[in-house]
């Protein structure tokens, strides 16, 4: 055999390392991507639950802000009502106030209650 023949027969391992090695880059490669598609298709489905949450969030902040136009309105009313009421004589407000509680007390409240302010008034006319 010559020299010439043999070189070739040399080259051949090299050839194989060299295979070898780009064998096992691409298997990495393969892995890396396989890697990255997992850790996108993770992040899409949590991308999904907080454009979910973020929905979720919008909607109850229309709910509130819905919530406190109707409080500031009842506020506002509410605030017209206790003018007109202090503007109104005292008796006829405590015969309004009595009535309600009558309406909403049962009788054994109430009578506790028309004692107190039986109470609440003599003392008011004593101290007059």
């Amino acid at each position: 055999m010559s020299q010439a023949e043999s070189k070739p027969a040399a080259f051949w391992p090299y050839v194989i390392e060299g295979v070898g090695c780009l064998l096992v880059a691409g298997a990495a490669a393969y892995g890396v991507y396989t890697f990255q598609q997992q850790k996108i298709s993770r992040l899409e489905v949590e991308n999904r639950r907080l454009q979910q949450e973020i929905a979720s969030l919008q909607s109850a902040s229309t709910q509130q802000k819905g919530t406190i136009a109707r409080l500031t309105q009842e506020n506002s009313d509410l605030k017209t009502s206790l003018q007109t009421v202090c503007r109104e004589s005292q008796a006829g407000f405590f015969n309004r106030l009595e009535y309600q509680i009558d309406r909403l007390l049962e009788k054994d409240v109430l009578a506790q209650w028309r004692q107190i302010c039986q109470n609440v008034q003599a003392r008011a006319n004593l101290q007059s």
